[in-house]
């Protein structure tokens, strides 16, 4: 892992690269370059896009969140993302508000406290999403998420982006937490 540019703008473009998604349900981090540092982005699939939209009222493209970690990207997608809290993940945050916003899951999960939905959110998230990961270097992990921010406009992340309607509602459905 070289520290030029050719390398971070090479994994800004791995993220585009459905192909290279792995389901969450088979994520374990032994894929290549999850030992590292770097930059990810979370793949919906048909199911999951149409109940993301519905919460927030668009149609949403199939790549709907990027991130980066300072961590292993194995650690980072696994305890955080996959199997975390809402406290340490903003990515499961605004899913979960978003599935709370379903009626059908609603019924099915009445349970008002956001840590009963943990195992909703993480089974849902094996059965609905995939990953691509792509190692940076560390020196240039903010770079390549903000170049990954403004090519692909994830309709999941808040900081950093433009306000839409899709973001002001997902705001809004977090506040509701």
């Amino acid at each position: 892992m070289g520290g030029d540019q050719a390398d971070w703008t090479e994994a800004v473009g791995t993220l585009g690269d459905r192909e290279r998604a792995e389901p969450a349900r088979t994520f374990d981090g032994t894929s290549p370059g999850t030992s590292h540092c770097g930059i990810y982005s979370w793949w919906a699939d048909e199911a999951a896009r149409r109940q993301i939209g519905q919460a927030l009222r668009t149609d949403i493209a199939p790549l709907i969140y990027v991130g980066k970690t300072e961590q292993t990207l194995k650690r980072r997608v696994l305890r955080s993302h996959l199997r975390g809290s809402i406290r340490n993940s903003t990515f499961r945050k605004s899913l979960t508000a978003i599935l709370k916003a379903d009626p059908e899951l609603a019924a099915q999960h009445p349970a008002p406290d956001v840590r009963a939905w943990r195992e909703v959110l993480s089974d849902w998230m094996r059965q609905h999403l995939a990953v691509v990961v792509a190692p940076v270097e560390k020196a240039r992990l903010r770079e390549a998420e903000q170049a990954a921010l403004d090519h692909y406009d994830p309709p999941l992340n808040l900081q950093q982006m433009p306000r839409t309607p899709a973001r002001t509602k997902l705001s809004e459905l977090r506040r509701r937490l």
